[in-house]
Formats: structure tokens, C-alpha cells, sequence
């Protein structure tokens, strides 16, 4: 007996413990991609392959601030704790390949009333039932292999999911020290131009009382300092709402309190001649949309296999005895072995209408694939094409700021010589801080859309993914 249910047992493991592997990549790609990007400047220079995109941008406390935040940040912990349900969800498929096997003990007592001549006689009968079961439903058509192998593709589209979100997390922290550095270069300027409008405020009022200025220059004067003030007093607020924003980011509590950088990252490279798009390769929404793709195209098999017979075999043994003393025992064994074959024969659609199902879900899976590698070539080719728009935007504003700042000098010292009216002055300062005020915007806008394109291409612009640690 034992000899059997060992040989039962020994098919059931043979057949489930065969390894499942993931379902094979997809090699057609729905949109063809194109050998180079269309926006792609000549004049660009290769760069070493071997720097991360982090390096690439000159910051000595980005680094470390991405790290941060990839540790404490509850919207990533969140992401993880998703992909180890993915995890236990494919666990849980790969479990139906194996047998089933339960341990159980009966006991009962029961109670016979035999009548004996004139006597009622009562038996008393104790019974003990150690078992132990198997189950298995014997994959010989690959079903439930199916169902395991998407449910792995599953998985590992969420394992993509969660690279993505890292490589996201660590770009919108990038994104958001720069806005805070902004806000902080936006917030003294505006403060510097306070102290020079509050300046020649105290100047125009001494001569005006002098007699020396009209009433009209010294109302003017009045009308801008209090007009920068309560833009001072916004760009306080705007500071303080991005500090406190980049610390949630980082899982830190908001109490606006945070060392910031003195001036706007640099970018140390710059994007190479030919930049492949074979990079996007590695772009983890591609590969999760791959991935979400393999797995409906197994779950069509899964649903056509649905309509096969089902075979299942189950097996018990254990030991019956009235004397709990006596339940292992072998003399009072007992065990037994049975096969069933199930053939669905009519459900009412039901199977025909899942295979229906199965087929539409991997016809949505392959639009949304397409959809996915257009949407990648498109913010790329965006990327690109405003990384040299705001290069060439930077370099004017740059040369603005500077006449500006010059003109307002010499707009100032001819006021004060009774060469030109105040109105001039006052407007060639207006104009002289908001050309530097939108330097220091154009410039962040710059850098900004150089981690766009980090994001876009999934990484730096080396092609050897395994050294990618974010």
C-alpha cells in the first residue's frame, strides 16, 4: 500500500517540480524605431558611457538627497510593498502545479442499542483515523503552466513598475531642488532689488524735502518700492511652499527648514552624436508593457486549455482502530486511490466567452504596447528638441540681463544729473530685474528638461544597463 501511494507521490512531484519559465519576450514591436532621433544635434559630442545621469549633473548634494528620499519615501514603500503582492500572487499560480497534501485526525465515538431476551444491551465504539490526503490535478495539457507562466510575467511587469517609480522618484527629487534653489535665487534677487528701489526712495524723499525733486518722482518711487515688497513677500511664500514640498518628497517632516545650494546645478555632459534609440530598450514602461503583453498571450492558452478534459488524481492513507494506542499500528491501515476526469461539456458560454475574453485583452495589450513605444519616442524627441531650444533661449537671456543691468546703471546716474525723467529709470530697473529673474527661470527650465530626457531614455546615455543603480 505504501509502495503505491510512494509511487503516486513520486509522478505528482516529477510533473510539478518541472521548472516554469516566464513566457519569452515579445521581438516585434508594434511601431518601428527609428535608427537615430530626428532631434538630434550634430554638434553634440560623445561623452564617457561609463557616468551615471547623476553625474551628470554637477551637484554635490543631489546624490545624497536622492538616496534619501528612495529610502524614506512612503509613495516608493507603497510600490514596493505592490510588487511583493505581485510576488505572492505568482507564489500563490505556481502552487496549483504542485499536489495538495493534508494531514488529518478523526475521532469519534458512538453509541448501539442491541436488545438482548428481555435486556437492552448498549455498545460503546471508539474510532481513530490518522489520514494523510493528496490532491493533484494532472497538468497534462500545460493549463495551469500557463496560468503560472503569466502570472510570472505579471510579476515581472511589476518589478518594472517599481523601477520606473525609482527612476521617477529620483528625478522628481532632482526636479524639485532645483525648483527650491530657483525659488531661493528668485527670492534674493527680489529682495536685492527691494534694498536698491528702498535706497533711492530714501535719496528722492531727502530731496524732495529739499525742494529738489517734484512730488510726482517721489510717489513713483513710493509705488514700486511697496509693488517689489509684496513681490518680495510672494516669493517668500513660493520659497516656502517648495521647501516644504521637497521634504515630503523625502520623507521628512515640513518644517521648511533645509540647507540649500547657493547656485543652479551645471551640466557636465552633453548629449552624444547618434544617440541610439535602441536605449529605450531599457525603459521600464516598455518593458512592463512587454511584459503585460507576454502575459495575455499565455492566458489565451490558458482559456483554450479550459475546454480540454481536466484529470485529477487523489490518494489517502492512514489507519482506523478503536484503540488510540493502536493508530500506528500498520496492521490497521487503510488507503485508497482514485482518478477523475472532468469534460466541460455546456456552461452556458461561459469558456468560449473567456477565450473571447483572453484574445481581447491581448488585442488591448498589443495597442497598449504601441501606444506606450510612441508615447517614449515622443518624449524623447520633445527632450531633445528643448534642450536646444533652451540653450540658445539661456544665451539671450543671459546677454538681456546683462544690458539691462547696464542700462538701469546708466538710466540712474542720468536721473540723478537731471538728464532723463524718473519714469525711465524706474522702468529700465523694472526691466533689468525681470530679464535676470527670467535668466535664473530659463536656466532652470534648462537643466529641468535635461532630467525630462534622463527619464525619457530610462537612464544616462550609456547603453550598459547593469550599472545603472537607481
Amino acid at each position: 500500500m505504501y509502495l503505491r501511494l510512494l509511487s503516486l507521490l513520486t509522478l505528482v512531484f516529477v510533473f510539478a517540480g518541472c521548472q516554469t519559465l516566464p513566457p519569452e519576450r515579445v521581438e516585434e514591436y508594434p511601431v518601428e524605431a527609428p535608427p537615430t532621433w530626428a532631434s538630434a544635434d550634430e554638434r553634440f559630442t560623445q561623452i564617457d558611457y561609463n557616468r551615471g545621469w547623476l553625474e551628470d549633473i554637477n551637484d554635490p548634494m543631489l546624490a545624497s538627497l536622492v538616496d534619501e528620499a528612495i529610502a524614506n519615501n512612503y509613495s516608493l514603500q507603497a510600490a514596493a510593498a505592490r510588487l511583493e503582492r505581485s510576488y505572492a500572487i505568482a507564489e500563490i499560480s505556481g502552487a496549483n502545479r504542485w499536489p495538495s497534501v493534508s494531514a488529518g485526525f478523526r475521532a469519534a465515538r458512538n453509541q448501539r442499542n442491541n436488545a438482548q431476551g428481555l435486556r437492552v444491551v448498549s455498545n460503546l465504539n471508539n474510532t481513530f483515523t490518522p489520514t494523510i490526503d493528496v490532491s493533484w490535478e494532472l497538468d497534462l495539457w500545460g493549463r495551469v503552466k500557463n496560468g503560472h507562466q503569466a502570472a510570472i510575467a505579471d510579476w515581472q511587469a511589476a518589478q518594472e513598475v517599481y523601477r520606473a517609480a525609482r527612476l521617477s522618484l529620483a528625478t522628481r527629487v532632482a526636479r524639485s531642488w532645483v525648483n527650491v534653489i530657483e525659488a531661493k535665487l528668485q527670492l534674493e534677487l527680489t529682495e536685492k532689488t527691494l534694498e536698491s528701489f528702498e535706497n533711492n526712495q530714501r535719496i528722492i524723499e531727502d530731496q524732495f524735502k529739499k525742494g529738489l525733486a517734484r512730488a510726482l518722482e517721489f510717489q513713483l518711487i513710493k509705488s514700486n518700492v511697496a509693488s517689489t515688497r509684496a513681490n518680495y513677500e510672494r516669493r517668500k511664500r513660493l520659497y516656502d511652499a517648495a521647501v516644504r514640498s521637497f521634504q515630503i518628497i523625502l520623507g521628512r517632516y515640513p518644517d521648511a527648514e533645509l540647507q540649500v545650494a547657493s547656485s543652479l546645478p551645471g551640466i557636465v555632459a552633453e548629449v552624444p552624436v547618434g544617440l541610439p534609440s535602441e536605449l529605450l530598450e531599457r525603459r521600464a514602461d516598455i518593458i512592463e508593457s512587454e511584459r503585460r503583453l507576454a502575459a495575455t498571450s499565455v492566458r489565451i492558452d490558458e482559456s483554450k486549455k479550459s475546454l480540454l478534459p481536466a484529470i485529477r488524481l487523489t490518494g489517502s492513507t492512514g489507519t482506523a482502530s478503536s484503540q488510540f494506542e493502536e493508530i500506528i499500528n500498520s496492521d490497521f491501515k487503510i488507503w485508497n486511490i482514485a482518478a477523475n476526469i472532468t469534460q466541460p461539456i455546456f456552461q452556458g458560454k461561459r469558456l468560449s466567452a473567456g477565450v473571447k475574453r483572453a484574445e481581447a485583452n491581448y488585442n488591448e495589450a498589443i495597442a497598449n504596447f504601441g501606444n506606450t513605444l510612441l508615447m517614449a519616442f515622443s518624449e524623447v524627441e520633445s527632450a531633445l528638441a528643448a534642450e536646444k531650444f533652451y540653450e540658445v533661449e539661456n544665451q539671450a537671456q543671459t546677454i538681456s540681463a546683462q544690458e539691462s543691468a547696464e542700462a538701469a546703471e546708466m538710466a540712474w546716474e542720468e536721473y540723478f544729473k537731471g538728464l532723463t525723467e524718473i519714469s525711465t529709470a524706474l522702468e529700465s530697473q523694472r526691466r533689468a530685474f525681470n530679464a535676470e529673474s527670467s535668466k535664473l527661470q530659463t536656466n532652470a527650465q534648462r537643466i529641468q528638461t535635461r532630467l525630462d530626457l534622463y527619464l525619457a531614455l530610462g537612464g544616462d546615455f550609456k547603453t550598459v544597463t547593469e550599472n545603472d543603480s537607481i
